[in-house]
């Protein structure tokens, strides 16, 4: 029996790590997905919405299949020992050592090995100091921006019912990269004369209300950031 709890173990790794190398198709589908319902917030043209409505969907349904394709191989695969087992095999993965046994199969895909060669770069996702999953987010925001917008006009006028009122008055910082903005752009909020938006904001800068709620960036050693 021992024996197995073995074979479950491998055939649930081999089953999460392809699961693993195709990290970028599951960021495909959530930008897909993003995609479709930036479509749908257009107010843009009805021939033209439809038009990208209708290519956005497209692509999210062909990315929706591949996925399905794959939770199906890793479904035949973690299955493997039923070839061994017959019968026996959904007790051993209903007993305590077969979910012991899947648990430390897939615990051990994501960590061995501890690159995948080619996982970032077909992601579309390069190398940066910022995880994988926040340059995804990043992407899923920053690239469709009526969503963005209409996260904006939420919390303005959530903002407004709580008396908020906009100051007309204020005052652009801008200039070429390294040029010496933020410094400028830090010293002038330090004043305490000027309020602003930071990277701390990122990814969701039009709505830093509703960012505050998942994020709050701690006081850390500060690090230089990456200009591409």
């Amino acid at each position: 029996m021992s024996g197995a709890w073995v074979l479950l173990t491998i055939s649930s790794y081999a089953a999460l790590l392809l699961l693993r190398r195709n990290t970028p198709l599951l960021h495909r589908l959530a930008i897909q997905s993003v995609a479709v319902l930036d479509g749908m917030l257009s107010d843009g043209d009805d021939d033209v919405k439809l038009a990208a409505l209708e290519a956005a969907t497209g692509r999210l349904l062909r990315a929706l299949f591949s996925f399905l394709l794959l939770l199906w191989v890793g479904a035949l695969l973690i299955g493997v020992p039923w070839l061994f087992q017959g019968k026996g095999f959904l007790d051993l993965l209903l007993s305590w050592q077969g979910l012991v046994a899947v648990s430390a199969g897939g615990t051990l895909a994501f960590f061995l090995p501890r690159t995948l060669p080619g996982v970032t770069a077909a992601s579309g996702l390069g190398a940066s100091s910022h995880s994988a999953l926040d340059q995804l987010l990043h992407r899923m925001l920053l690239n469709h921006p009526h969503v963005h917008m209409r996260l904006m006009r939420r919390e303005m006028a959530r903002w407004r019912k709580r008396g908020g009122a906009p100051k007309p008055s204020f005052l652009w910082v801008t200039g070429l990269a390294r040029a010496g903005t933020t410094s400028i752009l830090e010293r002038l909020v330090a004043t305490g004369a000027y309020h602003s938006l930071n990277y701390a904001n990122m990814p969701l800068v039009l709505a830093p209300g509703l960012w505050k709620r998942f994020h709050n960036p701690g006081t850390g050693k500060l690090q230089e950031r990456s200009h591409g």
